[in-house]
């Protein structure tokens, strides 16, 4: 089994260039599931230091190329750097438990476009193009997905709305229909955080199991492929029960996967698939107990 080196991972406040942006003040759509019916839902996401008043919003869903939307009203509040779910009463469980709002007028498709706006008129984010009906394959989202039956989310840099939709439609990552995995749990730089990766390796994945910082090849970690073509396997030997987490992250930092197991010993196999993501530089992050390993990733 090929053993590989780690990095020591660290959060720290980013100050630096991708530090936070001034356009991180106003509420955006973070994420859009557009599942099996009538699995719907919208995260929005509030960049700001501030709490903003829902009650000055709203969701209009221009329905098949119509000029006249259906309105949802927001309310309640929403605190700095968190998200609001609006979601369908009938929608799945997975998403119901995590919706602050729910409404059964949140019935869009993927050829419906979307907006959220604030009270005056004034156009703050937008999914598709109002008056214009895409089609039975929805909005195109490069490089090849579109709105109609999948997640969207909202890439790590985008700190603003975007009432472009030529524009906007650059700002999302594409996801299988009905994954909700990553809902209520926005990544972006406005909340200034960066992973940052130290020099620090060794020649095999160690880490304490609670008891002992122990260094012997009873707790090791594997990645197998790396490089990868898509899929690979997480293989890890633990001496004794051990609270796990496992982590992917994008070279950005937003977090792609997130895996929770209790009273894990012996050996633990992980399988996961990037071949729904673009090639390139991935990192798992493995946490067991309240010990860190993490590993690059190629793609290719």
């Amino acid at each position: 089994m090929k053993q590989i080196a780690i990095t020591v991972v660290s959060i720290m406040l980013w100050v630096g260039v991708f530090g936070q942006s001034n356009s991180c003040k106003e509420l955006f759509i973070s994420e859009m599931i557009e599942g099996n019916a009538p699995n719907r839902a919208l995260e929005l996401f509030n960049p700001s230091d501030t709490t903003i008043d829902l009650s000055s919003f709203s969701i209009r869903l221009f329905q098949n190329g119509q000029l006249t939307p259906l309105i949802i009203p927001l309310s309640g509040t929403l605190p700095p750097k968190s998200t609001f779910v609006i979601a369908h009463p009938a929608a799945k469980p997975e998403i119901k438990t995590k919706a602050d709002m729910l409404d059964p007028q949140l019935t869009f498709d993927g050829n419906d476009a979307i907006v959220l706006e604030k009270t005056g008129g004034t156009q703050v984010d937008k999914i598709g193009e109002v008056g214009v009906d895409p089609g039975t394959a929805g909005w195109f989202v490069p490089p090849s997905g579109s709105t109609k039956e999948q997640t969207l989310r909202r890439k790590y840099p985008v700190d603003k709305g975007e009432t472009d939709w030529g524009q906007g439609k650059n700002e999302w990552t594409v996801h299988p229909k009905d994954s909700v995995s990553n809902l209520r749990q926005h990544q972006s730089q406005c909340k200034k955080t960066l992973i940052i990766f130290d020099d620090t390796t060794v020649d095999s994945a160690t880490f304490a199991t609670g008891i002992d910082n122990l260094t012997g090849s009873e707790n090791q970690l594997s990645v197998y492929p790396n490089p990868t073509s898509g899929r690979f396997s997480l293989i890890m030997n633990l001496e004794r029960g051990t609270e796990l987490t496992i982590n992917l992250y994008s070279v950005y930092g937003e977090l792609l996967f997130k895996k929770v197991a209790s009273s894990i010993s012996g050996e633990h196999r992980q399988q996961i698939d990037l071949s729904i993501y673009a090639r390139g530089i991935y990192y798992v992050q493995v946490i067991a107990d309240n010990n860190i390993a993490m590993s690059k990733v190629i793609y290719q």
